[in-house]
């Protein structure tokens, strides 16, 4: 007797969709690291840049509504880690939140560094919502421009 299989295109179709899902987040979500996950299905967003010049690497995180006070930063083994808290601005009874993007909780977010930085005299400012790191180079770490003369040898008579 034989016996006849049911062909369900859209069951293929969803399971091919939620493969597709599954690797394009697999392959990206490690390679775009501004985001931070906390345990609980939380994660916050913490875009930064970092630029370089012969004298310092300079780290800008936008931190929108934290002050500098909350926020801790250290830097080991050429790993800077950038944490704290956002806190709640204002608790309101009255009013419920119909949509909500704004991020409250603990954040962390740490940036490995390239060799010859001197951490120890790291600095850090706020403004307007933006910290700035800045790191300077160590002084053998420098790029150094040597001038060298240039002779043309000597020709025989």
């Amino acid at each position: 007797m034989n016996s006849m299989i049911l062909y369900r295109p859209t069951e293929i179709t969803s399971f091919g969709r939620e493969i597709d899902r599954m690797l394009r987040d697999s392959l990206t979500w490690p390679l775009y690291e501004p985001f931070t996950f906390f345990g609980d299905g939380r994660y916050s967003f913490m875009p930064l840049d970092i630029q370089q010049t012969k004298d310092n690497v300079t780290v800008k995180v936008s931190l929108p509504g934290v002050k500098l006070e909350d926020v801790d930063i250290s830097i080991e083994d050429c790993v800077l880690i950038i944490k704290g808290e956002i806190k709640e601005q204002e608790e309101t009874k009255e009013a419920e939140y119909i949509h909500r993007e704004s991020f409250v909780g603990e954040f962390c977010r740490s940036v490995t560094l390239t060799d010859g930085l001197d951490a120890d005299k790291a600095e850090a400012t706020m403004e307007n919502g933006v910290l700035t790191v800045t790191i300077p180079r160590l002084e053998e770490a420098k790029p150094k421009s040597i001038k060298i003369k240039i002779t043309s040898p000597k020709k025989e008579k």
